[in-house]
């Protein structure tokens, strides 16, 4: 739990470090901009890291409410680190050219997985309740 808070920190002054490298130490220099510095690590790496401890405590919790259902924790444990790799190798090869195209394209494979993720989640809630009404008229 506090993993995920020291990783934030850590990438919080990752984000210091390079707001000061670019507009204090750059001053009025264009091509301070252009350089990456710490973004290349800040942003793909960490952020992968992190979404991905998150997808897996997400599973840890279906797991729990769906009474150790393995299937659906199996497939949210897949998709989290897939999410992951792409993000990372996505920001990777788009590094050294940034385009709206590249950074569309990086939001909108981050909203797919997580609204694929919503729609587990639903289908999930909606068999509970199902079961659960079944075991209500059984009584």
């Amino acid at each position: 739990m506090y993993t995920v808070f020291l990783i934030e920190a850590v990438q919080t002054a990752l984000t210091g470090a390079d707001v000061y490298y670019w507009f204090a130490s750059g001053y009025g220099d264009l091509n301070h901009l252009a350089t990456p510095f710490l973004s290349a690590i800040d942003v793909p790496i960490m952020e992968s890291i992190v979404s991905a401890m998150v997808q897996f405590f997400y599973a840890y919790r279906v797991w729990i409410l769906s009474y150790k259902n393995w299937w659906l924790c199996t497939l949210i444990c897949l998709v989290g680190p897939l999410q992951a790799f792409l993000n990372h190798s996505h920001q990777v090869t788009s590094s050294s050219q940034f385009s709206t195209v590249n950074a569309v394209s990086a939001l909108t494979g981050g909203i797919r997985v997580r609204a694929f993720l919503h729609f587990v989640l639903l289908v999930f809630l909606l068999t509970v309740a199902d079961c659960s009404k079944n075991k209500v008229r059984d009584r």
